[in-house]
């Protein structure tokens, strides 16, 4: 008597057809696609939120106590040591201007700040009146205005190139 193996069902399968992997790896591919768009969202909204805390910060230290320096131009320094506030620390690749219009006879005393961060989308900017402003919603003399951003994102908004991006 012969005796005959039998059939099971892992015998009678030869693998994947080429048509089953490509399209396998085309829904990878798109799949990844998206990932990576996702992730380089995230990364310039999360740079953007660094520059917009830094600025949170340095708005109320600049309210307490007007910045006793000049003018600067733009930097990547790291500090703000140029303006007279040496110990206020800027986040690595954050670019920053900052101005002091001392045109008190139109009531224009302020100090003018303007941040970006390199990778990110936006600029922020703000302004801290100076001893001789008394313009319109500074009722105290050294009070400090909103912060502001660019609506145009991205190379050359307004607040971006003014800070030196």
């Amino acid at each position: 008597m012969i005796f005959k193996r039998p059939k099971s069902a892992v015998s009678n399968q030869r693998g994947f057809t080429l048509i089953e992997l490509i399209i396998v790896i085309g829904i990878l591919a798109i799949l990844a696609t998206i990932a990576v768009q996702q992730v380089y969202r995230n990364r310039a909204t999360a740079f953007d939120t660094t520059v917009l805390a830094f600025v949170k910060n340095l708005l109320t230290s600049v309210a307490i106590d007007e910045p006793p320096g000049d003018s600067a131009g733009p930097h990547l320094a790291p500090t703000l040591a140029t303006i007279g506030l040496p110990q206020i620390q800027v986040p690595r690749g954050v670019s920053w201007n900052v101005v002091n219009v001392p045109d008190a006879g139109n009531q224009n005393d302020m100090w003018m700040f303007f941040f970006a961060h390199e990778s990110g989308k936006r600029g922020y900017y703000f302004w801290v009146p100076g001893d001789a402003c008394n313009a319109v919603g500074d009722t105290s003399g050294n009070a400090s205005d909103y912060i502001f951003y660019d609506e145009d994102t991205g190379a050359g908004s307004t607040y971006r190139t003014a800070a030196g991006i």
